[in-house]
């Protein structure tokens, strides 16, 4: 009673979270609500995950108000007197690092927080927006393990500008907004310590100093998302693999031998239907599905031969 009590409670409890589950989790929400004067706006979609790429759009968004009363203030005085501000805007970018995380892990990856200061940075400024840029990133991970896949995006963004008045800089906070829009996926952010779980080639790294997790650069610059599956698809994915499983002896050993042709083809179209509800938006390469989907076959073709073999040799 107990056992069937919680089995229900934990199947209710999946569905709810199945129904509710967001596609973006809430650390890269939070990511999304800072309040800053320059926010650089990163908009991810059109992942590939055959070919391990995915487009970005990025663009310098700014608030031409709130800098001067939350940033700059101690600076520039009361609104009132700050008509002749000027924001200078950095050049904008966001870096591939998957290729450097993958060979040397975190520590292919520059990890630095400091910004120059104004008379350094001052060259390379420029009074105008940056334009919106579009561009293709790499992504990490095995499509053929699809629904179960997972694909890592590892990236560094660079936004930012100084406020200036009468030769008197002063630097403005950026923030970060990104929205992830992938159908059939959800995105997380991911820990430093899944980060810090791979180290790259051990050839290459074995006489490097460990790697740090740095997490201001995470908080301020780095981006790095997972990708997945929502947990329905996989979900549904094992209870088709169990309901296969349990149906191979019923169709095999409990019906009549006029019917074991049939059978077996009613049984393939049945695997087909299913795996095509559960390949909707799948990789287009053969998936762990596929296999599954012909070893079951296969085994119900052996088993049924099988008894016809040894029927016709018991007469």
């Amino acid at each position: 009673m107990v056992c069937g009590v919680a089995l229900v409670g934990g199947l209710a409890f999946l569905c709810w979270y199945s129904f509710n589950e967001e596609d973006v989790d809430l650390w890269l929400q939070f990511r999304n609500l800072a309040i800053t004067p320059i926010k650089f706006h990163v908009l991810l979609d059109g992942l590939d995950p055959d070919l391990g790429k995915v487009k970005a759009h990025t663009r310098v968004e700014s608030d031409s108000f709130l800098w001067l009363s939350e940033t700059c203030n101690k600076y520039f005085g009361p609104l009132g007197t700050t008509k002749d501000v000027q924001i200078l805007y950095e050049d904008s970018s966001l870096t591939d690092e998957n290729r450097g995380y993958q060979a040397l892990g975190l520590t292919g990856i520059q990890q630095r927080v400091d910004d120059p200061d104004y008379a350094t940075h001052k060259q390379f400024l420029t009074a105008k927006r940056p334009d919106p840029v579009d561009q293709e990133l790499t992504v990490v991970g095995n499509p053929r393990w699809f629904p179960f896949d997972e694909y890592w995006l590892i990236a560094t963004m660079q936004a930012g500008g100084y406020a200036v008045r009468k030769e008197k800089a002063c630097k403005l906070t950026t923030g970060y907004d990104i929205d992830l829009r992938f159908p059939g996926y959800v995105a997380r952010e991911i820990p430093g310590k899944e980060l810090l779980a791979w180290n790259g080639n051990p050839a290459i790294t074995s006489k490097l100093p460990a790697p740090k997790y740095e997490a201001k650069f995470w908080m301020e610059k780095g981006l790095a998302v997972s990708i997945q599956r929502p947990l329905f698809i996989k979900v549904l994915a094992v209870f088709c693999l169990l309901l296969a499983l349990v149906s191979i002896p019923f169709v095999a050993f409990k019906s009549k031998p006029e019917t074991y042709l049939v059978n077996c083809a009613a049984y393939f179209v049945g695997l087909w239907a299913v795996r095509g509800i559960i390949a909707v938006n799948a990789p287009k390469s053969p998936t762990i599905v596929d296999y599954v989907v012909l070893m079951l076959y296969c085994c119900q073709v052996l088993i049924v031969v099988g008894r016809v073999l040894w029927k016709t040799k018991a007469n």
